[in-house]
C-alpha cells in the first residue's frame, strides 16, 4: 500500500481532494525534530516556489490571529 504526501502550507487542496475522492490515502506533514531546519532548507532549494507559499500562508495565519484578537 502507498500514500501521497504533501507538505503543509503548499497549496494542494484540490489535488488532495481529488486523490481522497479516488480512495487514495493523503498525508499532510510538517517537518519537526532536530533536523527540521536542514530538511526545510533542502526542500526549499529543490523547489524555491515553496518559499512564496510558506510566506503567504504565514501572513494569512498572522492576519487570522489579528482578527481573532480584535474580536475579544
Amino acid at each position: 500500500m502507498f500514500e501521497f504526501q504533501t507538505l503543509y502550507g503548499v497549496p494542494m487542496r484540490e489535488w488532495n481532494k481529488r486523490h481522497l475522492q479516488n480512495g487514495y490515502k493523503v498525508r499532510i506533514y510538517v517537518p519537526y525534530g532536530q533536523d527540521w531546519y536542514k530538511y526545510s532548507v533542502r526542500r526549499l532549494k529543490e523547489n524555491p516556489n515553496m518559499a512564496g507559499y510558506i510566506i503567504k500562508n504565514l501572513l494569512d495565519f498572522i492576519n487570522l490571529l489579528h482578527e481573532k484578537l480584535h474580536q475579544l
